[in-house]
């Protein structure tokens, strides 16, 4: 229980955020500037949903700008698969990922990568398939955990897939959030365990593991 909460406390929401923050950029590049652009403000934006505890403890130590810097440089370099190769395919594909969710879900409660859809879609990557159900009232994003899928999450299931339920919101016809969450990154156990071993595997750290 106490390493859960750990989990649900570091997927918070930042609740005080620099005016970049509230920015949608649609690019993938426009995005990658946006947000490496200042070492000093790098931690609040969509990155939070990709460090992990030991990074966010040496973090938490530094005490200039040229540190940060530093930092993040190793930080992607961490996640790059190849550091012989030109670019970072990883920090590519996460700044893509951030701009399909400003462009998607630009209309939600929480916009863009700051939404639940958001958070999962930069996280997990776009679902392997979507439907809707109840009349449109909730929507199932399934993501499948066969061989190399699930390699490249960090996660397994029995079934063969992991599905997340979202609720549409009563007030708000394009808010869907993740049914059963309690606020902001205050999520139901399987999705929890879902976004904390993909974070891992980003970095090779660890098997996969049973979401279910």
């Amino acid at each position: 229980m106490r390493a859960l909460l750990a989990i649900v406390l570091t997927l918070a929401l930042p609740t005080a955020a620099p005016a970049a923050l509230s920015q949608l950029p649609r690019d993938a590049g426009e995005a990658m500037t946006l947000f490496e652009s200042d070492p000093d403000s790098w931690r609040d934006g969509p990155v939070e949903y990709l460090i992990l505890e030991d990074e966010r403890d040496l973090w938490k130590e530094l005490d200039t700008t040229d540190q940060r810097a530093a930092f993040i440089t190793r930080f992607w370099d961490r996640r790059d698969i190849d550091l012989r190769e030109e670019g970072n395919p990883f920090k590519e594909a996460f700044y893509e990922r951030v701009a399909y969710s400003n462009r998607r879900f630009r209309d939600t409660r929480f916009r863009g990568w700051r939404s639940d859809r958001g958070r999962i879609a930069v996280t997990l990557g776009v679902p392997d398939g979507e439907r809707s159900i109840r009349a449109g009232t909730a929507l199932i994003w399934t993501y499948l955990t066969i061989g190399n899928h699930a390699e490249e999450k960090g996660f397994s299931s029995a079934s063969g897939r992991v599905e997340i339920l979202f609720q549409q919101d009563e007030l708000r016809p394009n808010n869907y959030e993740i049914a059963g969450s309690l606020g902001a990154g205050v999520y139901p156990a399987y999705v929890l365990r879902a976004l904390e071993y993909s974070r891992h595997a980003a970095v090779g750290e660890s098997p996969n593991r049973p979401v279910s």
